[in-house]
């Protein structure tokens, strides 16, 4: 199995095609007709899902976590 399929098939079992949908129109707002998860927003979703585990095994505060959780899905959006 190719990188691209171990992507996929993750996504298809853990992956929230609505919000990630959601998520590509808010960010974007040029974006407003889209209706399903490219494989990109696959590819974001991983990767945002991977920084999380990563972050919340750092000990801290929970505040300042999530604060970064969140800039990082921004980021992790325009990639």
């Amino acid at each position: 199995m190719t990188a691209l399929g171990v992507v996929v098939v993750w996504y298809l079992r853990h992956g929230k095609p609505e919000r990630e949908v959601t998520r590509v129109r808010e960010a974007c707002p040029w974006y407003r007709h889209k209706r399903t998860a490219s494989f990109q927003d696959m590819l974001a979703a991983l990767r945002r899902e991977i920084w999380l585990k990563r972050l919340s095994a750092i000990p801290g505060e929970s505040r300042q976590r999530r604060k970064v959780a969140k800039l990082l899905q921004l980021a992790l959006l325009a990639a």
